[in-house]
């Protein structure tokens, strides 16, 4: 059965709460207008401490020098301020959630129509629009009441007071809100809301999105399940015969040379978050995927066989973190994205839960040597690890 796509959006994922511009209400875009006599705090801690070191050496030296050196220092800094991936990156380091991790994740800097642009007008530096962006495929399987599937597809949407928000959060000079027929309207001054105002408050409350009800039972709270506007969550045939396995030790092997590659390659053809977030988070000690040769104590002499060219994976420690909001993945959201892979994963490891001291793996896929569900294999020891290497071909 061919599957349809159905596109699941989520709205006010950032809480917001407090007096806004009335003139927010009519606005397309935001323009920010940085400060010119003050480091852009989006700067990291190198370039700072590089910067101090400039402008305390333009104070040595004869009156043609000093004005040299000052005129270089102010030139970096210009040079920085207005850069919209060092705005992004650096806000990202410094812990901002929303457009930072959005636009990193969608990689929306390159997209035909990004988030945040560069204005013709020099006075501005940054021009920041509301949009919805599209992560991409979730790896849940969706069915509605005539029994049609479908893949989802996940969007957030950040909305025109998210935009004002971010902007505050760069300690700017001043901020407009833009309309559609072109106007510019003032309604920030160095952090200060001038104008017309109102009192707005929407989602205030911390939500954790899971994938499905089985997950409620890990976390503590007011536990929601991802919306699906009134379409039913349902397995796949494959995980539904593995997925007492969803609690497990999960390895894989792959058809690429290293962990580099295969998220590099899998994440330019593939469209599951997942792999997304494996990419991003890859230098992240909380990781969802690692290679199993280093985990598990590889670079001693004897090497354990069952990991040569395979991934440790853990699916639920994939996250979406957003302020007061998080989105988490599992088992089940993993597997599909593994299995949607078609030939570049080559066989799938489970450790099993058994309370025996060694309790080795169950092999329950192998593409090239035909093992299934069905006829699953146990192995126990280097012994057993030799007989199945990963078959690249």
């Amino acid at each position: 059965m061919k599957l349809g796509m159905h596109k699941t959006i989520l709205r006010n994922l950032m809480p917001k709460s407090g007096e806004y511009p009335v003139a927010l209400r009519e606005a397309q875009s935001i323009l920010v207008e940085e400060q010119s006599d003050l480091i852009p705090i989006y700067m990291d801690g190198m370039h700072v401490n590089f910067l101090e070191k400039r402008i305390k050496d333009t104070q040595e030296g004869d009156e043609a020098v000093i004005a040299f050196k000052q005129k270089n220092a102010h030139n970096e800094i210009s040079n920085f301020r207005g850069n919209i991936k060092n705005l992004i990156y650096g806000m990202k380091r410094f812990g901002f959630n929303g457009f930072p991790d959005l636009m990193v994740l969608t990689d929306d800097i390159n997209s035909l129509d990004p988030a945040i642009i560069k204005p013709e007008n020099p006075e501005f530096s940054f021009e920041i629009k509301p949009k919805d962006f599209n992560l991409g495929i979730t790896g849940r399987l969706l069915e509605d009441e005539t029994g049609q599937r479908y893949n989802e597809s996940l969007s957030v949407n950040l909305d025109i007071y998210d935009a004002f928000n971010f902007a505050t959060s760069i300690s700017p000079n001043r901020i407009y809100a833009l309309t559609e027929d072109g106007r510019k309207i003032l309604v920030n001054i160095k952090g200060n809301n001038i104008g017309k105002q109102e009192s707005v408050t929407i989602n205030r409350e911390e939500n954790i999105f899971v994938m499905d009800d089985t997950e409620r039972d890990c976390w503590m709270g007011d536990i929601k399940v991802l919306p699906t506007e009134g379409l039913k969550i349902i397995f796949s045939d494959f995980y539904e015969k593995i997925k007492k396995y969803r609690r497990s030790t999960l390895l894989f092997g792959h058809k690429y040379q290293d962990i580099n590659e295969f998220l590099s390659l899998v994440t330019a053809m593939d469209d599951h978050i997942i792999w997304k977030i494996c990419q991003k988070e890859i230098w992240n000690p909380n990781t969802p995927l690692i290679d199993a040769r280093p985990y598990y104590g590889e670079y001693k002499e004897k090497p354990r066989y069952e990991n040569i060219n395979r991934l440790h994976f853990m699916p639920h420690k994939a996250n979406l973190w957003f302020e007061g909001t998080m989105i988490t993945f599992n088992q089940s959201t993993g597997i599909k994205a593994l299995m949607d892979l078609g030939d570049v994963v080559k066989d799938i490891w489970f450790e099993p839960i058994s309370t025996e001291l060694n309790n080795g793996w169950d092999i329950i896929f192998d593409r090239s040597r035909g093992i299934t569900p069905k006829n699953k294999i146990r192995v126990y020891n280097d012994a057993d690890y030799q007989k199945y290497p990963v078959l690249k071909e």
